[in-house]
């Protein structure tokens, strides 16, 4: 099944294909890379300042706290240009598969490399968050609450990681020395799989810190 129609199948008509389309992604990397793809952005980031925002302005120093306000300021551009790139990621795929890779590389360059370009933003944010988060652990003087900065800071690095694979699997698509549809399904899917593991990953390790932010404030 094409990735249009997969994909508009659960809230719109389908379009009949042209008579004679080009070679179709297969319907696995329509799955993981079209919709999941898209899925994964939205459900990934709705808790990532959770905790962060609670301990705002309750930390023992005004860095601390500015560490933190920086940390959540970070996320917030994280989050806005990857939900910016999610829908302008998933229309590029289907165009791929409506009107064939050669007719995208031709004319979708420049749009493209805009959604490379999100993907980079929202990814350099995510790390500089990371950075922040650890420096937030180096200065929390509550030894209780360090392991929570700590673990922040991993699942923001995690995060990164999986919008520059999303942004790699972007270049992918304008690389011309993939030639062949199928080789561009094989290395999109190797990119995605590992994509959906940095993003488990980091929903996995924000659990544990607002695990040991309920702990800590449990017992102050």
């Amino acid at each position: 099944m094409p990735i249009a129609q997969l994909k508009t199948s659960m809230d719109s008509p389908t379009v009949p294909p042209p008579s004679a389309p080009p070679k179709k992604l297969s319907k696995p990397v329509a799955l993981l890379v079209g919709i999941c793809g898209l899925i994964v952005i939205v459900g990934g980031i709705l808790q990532v300042t959770k905790g962060i925002k609670e301990m705002r302005g309750a930390g023992p120093s005004d860095e601390l706290n500015r560490l933190m306000q920086e940390v959540e300021q970070a996320v917030a551009v994280a989050n806005r240009t990857g939900l910016e790139a999610g829908p302008l990621f998933q229309k590029l795929l289907n165009d791929v598969d409506g009107v064939g890779l050669a007719k995208v590389r031709k004319d979708q360059k420049e749009g493209a490399q805009k959604i490379a370009g999100l993907f980079a933003t929202s990814a350099e944010q995510f790390h500089l968050a990371a950075k922040k988060s650890e420096a937030a652990a180096q200065m929390e003087s509550r030894e209780k609450f360090k392991p929570f900065f700590t673990l922040k800071a991993q699942a923001y690095e995690s995060y990164g990681k999986a919008r520059e694979l999303n942004q790699s699997i972007v270049q992918m698509v304008l690389d011309e020395s993939i030639v062949q549809v199928d080789d561009l399904v094989k290395k999109a899917t190797a990119a995605g799989q590992e994509r959906d593991a940095a993003e488990t990953s980091a929903k996995e390790t924000e659990a544990k810190a607002e695990a040991v932010a309920k702990e800590a404030k449990a017992h102050p």
